[in-house]
């Protein structure tokens, strides 16, 4: 797994210039246990971006309170650092919440 500078845990699969998907796992849950399954047949025709939300699997819990305001937060600095412009944001659970 690859880390955005501030700790935030990633996976990039898929072919290179497809169209973005950006997976959001659910609370309590990480980006394997959630997408492990789908994400391969997805990375067949897009560009997959699954990644740890903070406090779960490889994503530390940072200081201070984590919310949906700072969780997306999260998704929209992780698109920022890699220069990721337009994507479309699937979320399980928790991960639906975030926008």
């Amino acid at each position: 797994m690859a880390r955005t500078k501030d700790g935030t845990a990633y996976e990039i699969t898929g072919p290179q210039g497809a169209a973005w998907v950006v997976l959001i796992h659910g609370l309590g849950l990480t980006h394997a246990s959630t997408w492990g399954g789908i994400a391969p047949t997805l990375a067949q025709e897009f560009q997959i971006l699954s990644y740890d939300l903070l406090g779960h699997g490889e994503t530390d819990l940072p200081s201070g309170r984590v919310d949906l305001k700072r969780l997306g937060q999260q998704v929209v600095d992780l698109m920022d650092e890699l220069s990721i412009d337009r994507a479309a944001l699937v979320g399980f659970s928790l991960g639906g919440m975030i926008n």
